[in-house]
Formats: structure tokens, sequence, C-alpha cells
């Protein structure tokens, strides 16, 4: 189980831009009103009511669905164009263009999500190698933590992950091919050669997907991992290379800190394994 603190610091970005969205869409709603109330003009605090009050609504959705977290920054920034829509789509006349501008500002929505979270858009924008880091404290030693880190098919029996289904090796001590289940009814192969392994301290491979479609985003790169022994425990820095990354990857990458939660979710399993 990952801590909700731990949970928190991952979602520390996405709260950062969401504030950001959320204030904007409230200044654009209130661009029509122009009362003061006890000195403060109204469209401030229309921005105010949006950021204080669609923000935590946003954030919880994320933490309790995360499944769908992505869709929180889709609905605050296409919030914007909405009220755009009913800042000029309000008529005294009755004539049905509110409700017009109402089912665009839907479809606009969606189509936004549908571009940026649904991945389709990546292969036609421009790739290049792309690298990120991330960090996770435990109170683990790296001896404790380096088993559940860096699995082989010599130890996968004992330290695999929930969703691994084989991992066979294809040169003894070398490289070998990792078999996952993603979802019911698929699965995705990976092949991981090995370029330095430095028992509790130092491992680095490069990785090259079997089962993702050629010229795909992130399919091949180079995984880094350092064990950190500090007075506390151990601090796993990791750094993914990718050969290729689209724009749109890298920014949803960045922004969801999606490398750093996966690490999580190793370092998790180590501590509740190791009763820690």
């Amino acid at each position: 189980m990952i801590s909700i603190r731990r949970r928190l610091y991952r979602e520390r970005r996405r709260i950062v831009i969401i504030s950001l969205l959320t204030l904007i869409a409230g200044l654009v709603a209130g661009l029509n009103d122009d009362r003061v109330v006890y000195g403060i003009p109204f469209q401030l605090a229309y921005g105010i009511a949006y950021l204080v009050i669609l923000t935590p609504v946003l954030l919880v959705i994320a933490l309790v669905f995360p499944s769908i977290r992505s869709a929180t920054e889709t609905v605050a920034f296409s919030l914007t164009f909405i009220s755009l829509m009913h800042l000029y789509g309000s008529r005294p006349d009755g004539s049905g263009f509110e409700n017009a501008m109402f089912v665009l500002s839907i479809l606009f929505g969606y189509l936004v999500f549908s571009v940026y979270a649904g991945g389709w858009l990546d292969r036609y924008l421009p790739s290049a190698k792309r690298t990120f880091s991330s960090k996770v404290k435990t109170a683990l030693s790296p001896n404790e933590l380096w088993p559940f880190l860096v699995v082989t098919p010599d130890t996968v029996d004992t330290y695999g992950g929930e969703n691994t289904v084989s991992m066979v090796w294809v040169d003894q001590g070398v490289s070998y091919i990792e078999t996952d289940q993603l979802g019911d009814h698929s699965q995705v192969q990976e092949m991981m050669t090995i370029e330095v392994c430095e028992l509790d301290k130092r491992f680095r491979g490069r990785f090259q997907s079997l089962s993702a479609k050629k010229g795909a985003s992130g399919i091949s790169g180079v995984l880094e991992r350092r064990f950190i022994w500090t007075a506390k425990g151990t601090q796993l820095v990791s750094t993914r290379s990718f050969d290729q990354s689209s724009p749109i990857l890298d920014f949803r990458a960045w922004l969801d800190d999606s490398f750093g939660r996966y690490d999580d979710q190793y370092v998790g399993r180590a501590e509740k394994l190791s009763g820690t």
C-alpha cells in the first residue's frame, strides 16, 4: 500500500497546473461582471471561487480514481473554454444558441481528453530523445530493496511482480525477455540487456519492447537504478532515457510523475513484504 503522503507528492505538479487552470477559468467566467464587493472585483472572486472549490474536487478524483487521473487536468483546461462559451453563448431571445454552445463545450472537452490522454496522436508528432529521473526514499537497506527492483529469471519466482507472467534468459546473465499481463486479455513483452550490475549499488540495462508497434514512443532506451545508502535507509534514484518520445508523452509523464509512481509500487511492495 502506497502512503497518502507519497501519493500526494506525486500529484504536486498536477495540483499546480489544475490550480492555475481553474483560476484562469474563473477569471474568464467573471469577465462581464464589473461589481466590486468589499473592494474585491467580482471577476477576481470568480477566479478564487473556482480555484478553492474545483481544485480540491479534481484532486480527490485523481486520488480516489487514479486510473482516470489524467482526465482532471483535461477538465480544468476545458473549463476555460466552457466559461467562454457561457460568456458569449447567452442570448436573451431564448434561441437555442446557448444550448448549442453547451454541447460544443462538452465535445471540446472530449476532444481534448482524447488527444491528450488517448495517445493516438503521439506517433504523428516529432520525437526526440528524452530522459526522466525519479527518486524514492525508504527505510529499507539497499540489500533489502535490491532484489525487488532488480528481478532476473533467477529470482522471478520469489521477487517477480504481480503482473509478471514469465521471465526467460536469452543469453544467461546478459539478456532476458519478460512477459507481463496487461489487463485481462493482453500481454506485453520486453527484452532487457544488462550493461551494469553492481550488487546493491547500481543497475543499468537497455530495454526494448517486443510487442509495441514500430515507431511508437517510449518503446526502447536505457534504465539505470542507483541505490544510495543514507542514515535513514535508501534513496532509490532511477533514470530512464528513451530513444524517442513525443512532446505529449513527455508532458504527461512529467506532470504525472509517472515513473516515480512506477517505482513507488515496487518500493511499496518491498516494504510490505519486508514488514516495514
